[in-house]
């Protein structure tokens, strides 16, 4: 609005943000690892859990992340299809289009 050329305008707002971003500590970002539903928070740590983390059923006495032997396996299997996917595939398969 002030006649500025989009790539001026641009790199201005780009410049603001990453103040906004810096002030507010969100400049460092999680590995793709650390964003991922099964990571724990630091090594060693324990997330108590209730529900199965592959189906989400409720866990019975003496499970601590899975239902059964069915769901861990299912959820490793899905867990390192996605690790050794390309990063296309893998969004692919994260995503699940439904049409």
């Amino acid at each position: 609005m002030q006649g500025w050329r989009w790539a001026e305008a641009d790199k201005v707002a780009r410049e603001v943000l990453e103040d906004a971003f810096r002030i507010a500590g969100a400049l460092v970002h999680p590995t793709w690892n650390e964003g991922q539903p099964e990571w724990t928070i630091e090594a060693g740590t324990l997330i108590k859990r209730t529900r199965c983390a592959n189906c989400g059923k409720e866990l019975p006495e003496g499970h601590f992340k899975f239902c059964e032997t069915r769901c861990q396996n299912s959820y490793n299997k899905r867990l390192g299809r996605l690790r050794s996917a390309q990063e296309d595939e893998a969004v692919r398969m994260a995503v699940q289009y439904d049409f």
